[in-house]
């Protein structure tokens, strides 16, 4: 096998490789495996992901798969402890929160929209006028206290330098 030594039964071996030039990320897998069955077998398999910006036309898409990737964080689901009420103002709080990305070109995603990243990036903050105004009429009273807490601590760790 290429002089690597043989798996054992039952043991993948994955050898990741991953360079990035610009935005654009390419990943390449090898994969080997032996099966009961067969006769050991190594594949090689190549993945290209690019990453892209978002515009605002995208916007609605990258916020939905932002707000999926939090579904089970245990900070959002501390403040909104059922689905439902999750589901209810996910989109909103993520656009408030992380909104101004995309105005500021620091919005991105992968192609089919399988992954998404919203920087915001030094001297840039969420829109906290919306953010205040959402967590107040939506999370419990006797959670407020200490969420608009949690954000105060958040913002006062935030780097203002660029990083």
């Amino acid at each position: 096998m290429n002089g690597k030594s043989e798996p054992k039964r039952g043991e993948v071996n994955i050898t990741k490789t991953i360079g990035l030039a610009g935005l654009e990320i390419r990943l390449d897998l090898e994969v080997s495996a032996v099966s009961p069955e067969y006769e050991s077998t190594e594949e090689e398999l190549t993945m290209e992901i690019t990453v892209k910006s978002a515009s605002k036309a995208e916007q609605d898409a990258v916020i939905g798969v932002v707000t999926a990737a939090f579904l089970t964080d245990p900070i959002a689901r501390w403040m909104y402890p059922e689905a439902h009420q999750y589901f209810a103002v996910g989109d909103s709080f993520t656009r408030a929160f992380a909104g101004n990305a995309f105005s500021n070109g620091s919005a991105y995603y992968v192609d089919g929209y399988a992954g998404a990243a919203l920087w915001l990036p030094p001297g840039i903050h969420p829109d906290e006028d919306a953010l205040m105004a959402l967590l107040k009429g939506t999370i419990a009273k006797n959670r407020q206290e200490n969420a608009f807490a949690l954000f105060e601590q958040m913002g006062n760790y935030h780097p203002e330098e660029p990083h």
